[in-house]
């Protein structure tokens, strides 16, 4: 019945688009998408009895609800941003200018209204929740049902000591302590000189800092309220406290604190005009100065480091103690890098001692710094290397190990690795990522183990956090206990499987399958995994020893509203190796038609259907693949190959390759095959139009259309020239203009123009800071100069994409309407009309 009703509606959607996709059959696409939605786990409870989840689609829904998991219905719930349960039954729910309080058995609601902070304190199996509204300066403590416990008024700042057992908090130049649990004051508040701009307890030391002029003074007391120390701590000379960075300041051993610094601005001249003078031979970066820690010791009154005047010095922290790297931004003089190799120390002990280390990348993500052994691992030249503080030696970290390091974004050009190195709770030992597997190293000993063996299968492993994986975070903070076990993440590169596991000593699979696994959600009783895919809509599993049950399946909730969808993910192979692509069947594909097929390219696209999705006329770019699918076209989504110096060629090789392998699969009719892209996207769909036969026509947005005229222009996003990106980034020319000329103006699609297919599509947003919408009108002024089919698209209230509802529904009709036109031929809509009278050239 499902597949007979969408054949019918697919039917009525075809009658209607004979004439050009009018207003009425555009309404009736979109009241029908209205009703689609797609899912979001916000929360579980610890026992998986109750789910929260959020409905949601581009037409306005956003709908929440609560799930009951044993009787599978559901129960409106609270608007909010975030839910957190705080006991099997007690959920916090925080929203728009109020805290709520549920009881989700009985769904008593208690309402605190004000905008503001909350912190969850656990202690001893109690809870209590803090909440902190900025605007009335209240600090109230509540129980887990919304009681109130306690409350402070006139709080202007507050901390929370590490074993949440008291809160220190200042209320103009007083400042307090107040027990968490009973909110009894330990002391009398004391005053301090000045405004209080940073507190910090360390154990039962107490410290705050009260800025006055260019300097202040640090206050030291302890819990019971005695001042044991006032110091005066002056800013070096030329430098300020940086206030907007005070959440940066810290004290080491009792003794050092750390203060951010930031250079003091000359006073504007009264009567002077505003001039920005820029020097070919000086850093732009200069301009860009982010705050430094200086140290300065509490005991002897001295800075034992602090920046020097000259120089836009940058700092890479290391480890909880007195060490970090520092670098001189402004040596990078040409910009041509976004992660240049530059002369790079070590400061030690605070101050104490300074290395030099030569030129080496500035990511932090290079670098980790084992304190026991003296040890700091550095990543260059796609390798992890070792160097020993004691001895100055340099080695290999990992030698022969056969796997690679580094990451393939860029082609490897700004030399990063895969992932950062984990460290572990026991001493010197680390864990490092390599393309599939992961190591534990022994600083000490000097020796290494791998702990996964995916690399023969093609499953690559990934830790995640201890407390689990969210959507919003993957990384691992901290050091993982491996007599805990590490929590592993499993993805298989070709067939697109995906799980999780638990290394501990062996490796235990909890799931694995062909689902898109995108969470871990760990609470004190069960884990459980979330998942969703193309053909598969949200599902949430709790994992369990004996067999996972599935406790929430979204099908249930939209069976009659998506139809099966077919998709085929395959590989195909070129002279630079073997790559994946995905053919996105349409709905009630009938192998005795033939149909129309969209290929959408930017770099790597087949993982687009990890993610379920529902059609619409709102995406960003234009172009929703489940939309096309749905109206009796293929989609290809294939991921192209790159080679520095090359990237065209590659790039075009891939596509051809990807698109005639596809040709095979399926009914497709070559004859009517179309190529869209935004972008660098947009770059490579120019390009496909111009150097290749397979396309009819095609979509480009937001593209780079001159190498040359991109290169010198300035990115107002990423703050530094736009020849970063394309000498060393995606581009890869690995080189000026001044050196491959002919190389720039060979892989510009502008210069092509005369060989291009028409007609095409262009569109770009004019207040795009990313790429210069004079890109994208110098294409289409070289097309309107040769007289070929073309239209431009500009929105003068867009960026880069389009994020307002207006613009993005404009030009993903206009796609649309395109598409039928002259891959279907439909009647042109009277807007297309003006692109089919040619004019002559002159």
């Amino acid at each position: 019945m499902m597949a007979i009703r969408w054949l019918v509606m697919i039917m009525c959607f075809c009658s209607l688009m004979g004439n050009g996709q009018d207003s009425t059959e555009v309404k009736k696409t979109e009241e029908y998408y209205a009703t689609l939605f797609t899912t979001a786990v916000m929360a579980i409870n610890p026992l998986g009895e109750y789910i929260v989840l959020n409905d949601s689609n581009q037409y306005g829904k956003n709908d929440y609800k609560l799930y009951h998991t044993a009787s599978k219905k559901t129960d409106s719930i609270i608007k909010g941003n975030e839910y957190i349960f705080l006991t099997e039954k007690d959920m916090l729910i925080q929203s728009l200018g109020k805290v709520s309080f549920m009881n989700v058995q009985t769904k008593a609601v208690k309402e605190i209204q004000g905008n503001g902070e909350v912190k969850i304190l656990k202690t001893k199996n109690k809870i209590s929740v803090l909440l902190y509204s900025t605007a009335m300066k209240t600090l109230s403590c509540y129980t887990e049902k919304g009681v109130m416990k306690w409350s402070r008024s006139g709080v202007e700042m507050f901390e929370i000591s590490k074993d949440q057992s008291f809160a220190m908090y200042s209320s103009g130049n007083q400042i307090s302590i107040t027990d968490l649990d009973t909110g009894r004051e330990y002391f009398r508040p004391f005053s301090v000189s000045g405004s209080i701009s940073w507190l910090r307890a360390y154990g039962d030391t107490l410290y705050a800092y009260a800025a006055h002029g260019e300097g202040g003074k640090l206050y030291v007391s302890s819990k019971k309220g005695l001042v044991l120390q006032e110091i005066p701590v002056e800013m070096p000379q030329g430098f300020i406290a940086a206030g907007h960075s005070w959440n940066e300041m810290k004290v080491n051993d009792h003794r050092y604190l750390f203060v951010p610094l930031s250079k003091k601005q000359p006073e504007k001249e009264r009567g002077k005009a505003d001039v920005i003078i820029s020097y070919t031979l000086k850093s732009g970066r200069a301009a860009y100065q982010l705050p430094v820690l200086g140290m300065y010791d509490l005991k002897e009154r001295i800075w034992t480091w602090k920046p020097g005047e000259s120089g836009n010095i940058a700092q890479i922290m290391l480890g909880e103690k007195g060490d970090f790297l520092i670098y001189d931004n402004d040596e990078d003089i040409i910009e041509n890098q976004s992660n240049p190799l530059l002369n790079i120390q070590m400061v030690r002990s605070y101050g104490e001692s300074i290395n030099d280390l030569g030129k080496l990348r500035i990511a932090k993500g290079n670098y980790y710094w084992d304190e026991p052994e003296q040890v700091l691992i550095f990543f260059q030249n796609a390798e992890w290397w070792c160097y020993h503080v004691k001895t100055l030696q340099k080695h290999q970290l990992l030698e022969s190990k056969g796997q690679k390091w580094g990451s393939d974004r860029y082609l490897g050009q700004t030399d990063t690795p895969i992932a950062e190195i984990i460290p572990t709770a026991q001493p010197s030992k680390i864990i490092v990522s390599g393309a599939y597997d992961l190591f534990l190293v022994d600083l000490k000993k000097h020796h290494s183990e791998r702990l996964t063996d995916g690399e023969k299968n093609h499953i690559k492993y990934s830790a995640i956090h201890p407390e689990g994986q969210s959507i919003n975070q993957n990384h691992v903070a901290g050091p993982v206990d491996l007599k805990k076990g590490i929590l592993l993440k499993m993805f298989g590169e070709k067939d697109y499987h995906s799980g999780f596991a638990l290394l501990n000593k062996k490796l235990k699979t909890w799931v694995y399958n062909d689902s898109n696994f995108t969470e871990l959600i760990k609470t004190d009783h069960n884990l459980f995994a979330v998942s969703e895919s193309y053909q598969r809509p949200l599902q949430v599993i709790r994992l369990a020893e004996n067999a996972n049950r599935i406790i929430f399946d979204n099908k249930m909730f939209i069976k009659d509203k998506v139809p099966d969808v077919k998709m085929e993910l395959f590989q195909y192979t070129t002279a630079l190796g073997t790559s994946n692509a995905v053919l996105l069947y349409p709905v009630g594909y009938d192998a005795s038609k033939s149909y129309p097929m969209l290929v959408n390219i930017y770099e790597n696209k087949s993982k687009d259907i990890l993610y379920y999705s529902v059609p619409d006329l709102r995406a960003e770019d234009g172009f929703n693949f489940r939309h096309y699918v749905t109206h009796g076209y293929f989609v290809l989504l294939p991921d192209l190959q790159y080679q520095k110096g090359n990237v065209p060629e590659a790039m075009l090789s891939s596509l051809e390759a990807s698109v005639k392998a596809a040709l095979g699969k399926a009914s497709i009719d070559y004859t009517n095959i179309a190529v869209l892209g935004m972008s660098f996207g947009g770059y490579e769909t120019a390009l496909a139009l111009s150097k290749t036969k397979l396309f009819k026509t095609g979509s480009v947005g937001v593209m780079i259309a001159d190498l040359v005229s991109m290169t010198f222009s300035n990115s107002d996003v990423l703050r530094q020239p736009n020849y970063a990106r394309i000498e060393n980034e995606q581009f890869a020319l690995n080189g000026s203009p001044f050196e491959k000329w002919d190389q720039y103006i060979k892989q510009s699609p502008l210069y092509y123009l005369k060989e291009s297919v028409s007609p095409i599509m262009l569109w770009s947003g004019l207040k795009d800071d990313n790429v210069s919408p004079a890109q994208t009108r110098a294409y289409f002024l070289g097309l309107k100069r040769l007289g070929k089919e073309a239209v431009l698209l500009e929105y003068p209230m867009e960026g880069h994409s389009m994020i307002g509802s207006g613009s993005s529904r404009d030009l993903n009709i206009r796609t649309w309407q395109w598409m039928e036109h002259f891959l279907k031929g439909k009647p042109a809509p009277e807007w297309i009309q003006p692109v089919k009278t040619k004019a002559p050239l002159k």
